[in-house]
């Protein structure tokens, strides 16, 4: 194998090497391995510019030997490795490195790759639980050989520099943007405003812009680049009567670059196109058909026209053009002002998918705009935004954490200052992006306390900021917000959060971005360069794969997942009571009539099930038991044509041992109503524990007794109880295990989950072993933001109706309804559900299978497994419960669903 030969091959198989071990190191959070891949990515690239400059042949073999023995002298493997007859003679002579040969990326066995991969990993496997430290000595060896090729290639001639800068873009991402400081400078040139303004003052205005940032880049039909933005109709002062967005769709043409009139071979006059992603000429079109060049000064006319719809707009041999037509139709309306991270980490819940796309998306856009003009705007969660977008069809007003925007001000009054002097970390852009990394990741924007660094330079800003995210990120407390389903215990960091932590660390090491340049007069092409390649080796794949083994990267254009919730308020011992609504809201109007569309259908079920609703003696009536805050019997829902019935002696109260029912606060009869609204065929008893949800805290004693009540004296099948508290409550539990115990098991408890969204988990009860724990839906079944994080302890979570449903109200309220949100109503509707599947039994005793099915449909794992065999996944482990498949089959195939699901029970 020649010189150059030695160098392609040893580039190609150390990032390959590299890539395999990332990913064992994130699935494994290992981060001594995390550090191993990261020396490979940038030993790969020295031996890829080396082969740009004379060096030292031997020394590279050296290295390769040592690599494959230090990782492969133990390993021993039945994949025999061939070389393809097809490959080049350079990779057959590298039978000297026979380990390495499956890394290669022109290597064709693709199963002999798969099992020499295979083979790494368990010998990684095997190092780690030695003990004996080989893979950190592994990286130091690399990391040697990365500073001497550091110390070369700063002595390297002008002439290698040059031919480096011209190398082609990253070799991992071929879709780069090519230039991106041109569109940039463009836009920059024509928004010197001259809108509104006098003469003097025309070189002091632009119009602020938001620049939609992305994971990729997005085409069009004729491959060109599409860039959206945002502009404020109006420059300088803005006032509530001028503040518009203008929506803006920015084309760069595959004649984007190609300023020249004529190609350098003056032989040839065909004007010439360069494209990222073509390394050949493309003859130029005639742009004029479809596009007219803008004069300087008239692109604020267009913008000032607030024509309702988008312009479009191209960028054509380094100028601006619009188009003709220049308006195009709007998928959105979009509603001023924008939001910055910083207030929607404030005031909105992000879940884990949501944390781990963004920060993917914006390690993507630092990668794809990297020192180019886009960073001359300061990258943080101050500066990067979201845009409130009313949608017509489903009359909602949201934020889609799919789409950040950068703001940017052309003026560069918030330039970045790129000084990195005195700093500990020496890039600033990639800084920053850690630092909102860390942010995004805790659900909390940095604090910066000015007050103690009042004289900081902005290097001791930077090592400020760089020392606070370090230690949080090194931190072994647990992020708040990180679903725990793949950890052992709610005490231990997960995987999705470990691997998450790695790309952050990698963001922050000053290590990966250090200066290499000597010379301060010296092209730093080089660096920046090298810095963006490790960059995306080290950060932005990383993120990829925790997007792609977690599904996230399939429901990345997915706006019902990607929609921002409001942070809901935690307490310490709270009834799930939902947030209060307003009657104007167009966005709550629209899931009320959801929500009653849904109970309509719940009611037409019923009617095709023929279940009898009072024909079986009362000793036979399926029974549930509200535990809450009492019942109002003078409320419109007991009255009336429809008005409901409770049975006799439905009625106790442990609070003031009251004969006559009573409700103070409302709750108690809202959960009633939902639960008889469901499951009318049910009797329902009622025992009242507490006033009001402050008095819970109070309450332990009457919550013991109620349950005791419940199952002694109702002989209740289901217990419903819609509250919850921080911590277990020994006396709670007592009575839990008690009541179980001597009804030998037959009996269902049932509770509302938790209203706190990621800042805490399930509560006591829903937390108790014994208790169905019930979490809200959207009539659609998509999992409200306000649920808790999944348990370790559950392969699944429930959840079913819990948004804007019509329940009974106070008699002293005039409308005769309200609308609850939270997972207290979503758990009545489940007790009712189970009400409803009892009675379905009951109507079928006449089947064989009947008394087994009944038996086990009476236990919790019972109930469960068939709770999980009406759901469907409607997120990785969230199944969401409805009957409207049920419904649809025949008799003898529902029979057939519920007996095969209660069977299975020992499973769940």
């Amino acid at each position: 194998m020649d010189g150059d030969g030695v160098l392609q091959f040893a580039s190609s198989a150390t990032a390959g090497l590299a890539n395999v071990i990332m990913r064992f190191a994130v699935r494994n959070k290992q981060s001594n391995c995390s550090r191993l891949a990261t020396e490979l990515f940038c030993a790969s690239k020295h031996l890829e510019l080396e082969q740009e400059c004379d060096s030292s042949i031997p020394e590279v073999q050296t290295f390769l030997r040592r690599i494959e023995e230090k990782l492969f002298v133990s390993i021993i493997s039945t994949t025999r490795i061939t070389v393809p007859s097809n490959k080049s003679q350079q990779q057959k002579q590298s039978s000297n490195y026979a380990r390495l040969i499956p890394f290669d990326a022109s290597y064709g066995d693709v199963r002999g790759h798969l099992q020499a991969s295979s083979d790494l990993q368990v010998h990684l496997l095997a190092m780690i639980k030695a003990g004996t430290g080989q893979v950190e000595e592994i990286s130091r060896d690399i990391d040697y050989f990365n500073r001497r090729r550091d110390r070369k290639l700063s002595t390297t001639e002008s002439s290698s520099t040059s031919k480096f800068i011209v190398t082609k873009v990253s070799s991992q991402h071929e879709d780069a943007l090519e230039n991106p400081s041109l569109p940039y400078e463009i836009l920059r040139q024509h928004l010197k405003c001259e809108c509104g303004l006098p003469p003097a003052d025309y070189s002091h205005s632009s119009h602020l812009g938001r620049l939609l940032l992305s994971s990729k880049l997005h085409r069009d039909q004729d491959n060109n680049v599409q860039l959206d933005m945002l502009f404020f109709t109006s420059s300088g002062q803005i006032t509530t009567d001028n503040w518009h967005w203008q929506d803006i769709r920015l084309l760069l043409t595959r004649q984007a670059w190609d300023i020249s009139t004529e190609t350098q071979d003056s032989s040839s006059k065909k004007k010439k196109a360069r494209f990222a992603d073509e390394s050949h000429s493309l003859p130029m079109r005639n742009p004029g058909k479809q596009f007219e060049e803008v004069p300087y000064g008239e692109f604020c006319r267009f913008l000032i026209r607030n024509d309702r719809s988008r312009l479009r707009f191209g960028i054509i041999r380094g100028r601006l053009h619009v188009s003709d037509p220049c308006n195009e139709g709007i998928e959105r309306f979009v509603i001023p002002p924008s939001v910055a991270l910083s207030t929607v980490l404030k005031e909105h819940r992000l879940d884990t998918r949501m944390r781990v796309t963004l920060a993917y998306i914006l390690a993507s856009s630092v990668w794809q705009y990297y020192n180019s003009d886009w960073m001359k705007s300061v990258w943080t969660s101050e500066t990067i935004h979201f845009i409130t977008e009313h949608n017509i069809e489903d009359a909602t007003t949201d934020l889609y954490i799919t789409k950040p925007y950068l703001s940017v001000q052309f003026d560069e009054s918030s330039k970045m200052d790129k000084n990195s002097a005195g700093a500990v970390h020496q890039d600033p852009t990639i800084l920053a992006l850690g630092i909102m990394l860390v942010e995004i990741g805790r659900g909390t924007a940095l604090q910066r306390p000015e007050n103690l660094y009042p004289d900081s330079s902005p290097s001791g800003k930077l090592n400020s900021d760089w020392t606070q995210a370090s230690i949080l990120v090194n931190s072994k407390k647990l992020w708040p917000g990180f679903d725990s389903t793949t950890a052992n215990s709610s005490s231990q960091m997960t995987e999705l959060e470990s691997g998450y932590r790695q790309a952050v660390k990698n963001c922050l090491d000053p290590k990966l971005f250090k200066k290499r340049a000597t010379n301060p007069n010296e092209d730093q092409a080089k660096d920046m360069k090298n810095s963006r390649e490790v960059l995306y080796r080290s950060v932005v794949t990383v993120l990829e794969t925790l997007m792609r083994d977690s599904k996230y990267m399939d429901d990345i254009d997915n706006e019902d997942t990607a929609r921002v919730g409001k942070r809901q308020q935690s307490s310490k011992s709270v009834t799930q009571t939902p947030s209060p609504v307003f009657m104007e809201d167009p966005v709550q109007l629209k899931d009320r009539s959801r929500a009653e569309q849904w109970l309509d259908r719940m009611d037409l079920l019923q009617r095709k099930l023929n279940l009898d609703i009072h024909s079986r003696p009362t000793q036979d009536r399926i029974r549930v038991a509200v535990i809450d805050t009492g019942c109002d019997v003078e409320s419109e829902f007991f009255h009336g044509k429809r008005g409901r019935r409770l049975p006799r002696n439905f009625w106790t109260d442990f609070v003031d041992e009251s004969v006559t029912p009573i409700d103070e606060d409302g709750h108690g009869t809202a959960m009633v109503s939902l639960v008889m609204n469901i499951a009318p065929q049910a009797d329902v008893y009622v025992a009242r524990v507490a006033r009001r949800p402050q008095d819970l805290d109070e309450s332990v004693d009457n919550v013991a007794q109620a349950i005791e009540w419940a199952q002694s004296y109702c002989r209740a099948h289901i217990i419903l109880m819609s509250f919850g508290y921080e911590r277990e409550r020994d006396t709670i539990s007592a009575a839990i295990y008690d009541s179980i115990k001597t009804r030998r098991g037959k009996v269902i408890f049932v509770a509302a989950a938790s209203n706190t969204g990621g800042e805490a988990g399930e509560m006591f009860p829903a937390s108790h072993e014994s208790v169905i724990s019930i979490r809200a839906t959207t009539k659609s079944g998509k999992f409200a933001d306000f649920n808790p994080p999944r348990d370790s302890r559950e392969s699944f979570v429930l959840g079913t109706l819990g948004t804007e449903v019509p329940c009974a109200c106070l008699s002293s309220n005039d409308s005769g309804r309200t609308y609850l949100t939270g997972t207290s109503v979503a758990a009545a509707v489940v007790a009712g559900i189970g009400a409803m599947m009892l009675a379905y039994v009951d109507s079928n005793s006449a089947r064989r299978s009947y008394s087994v099915v009944r038996d086990r449909l009476e236990r919790r794992r019972g109930m469960l497994a068939l709770f999980h065999r009406l759901g469907r996944d409607t997120d990785f482990g969230h199944r969401y419960i409805s009957l409207w498949n049920f419904g649809k089959i025949s008799e003898d195939e529902q029979w057939a669903l519920v007996e095969d699901a209660v069977s299975s029970a020992a499973n769940i």
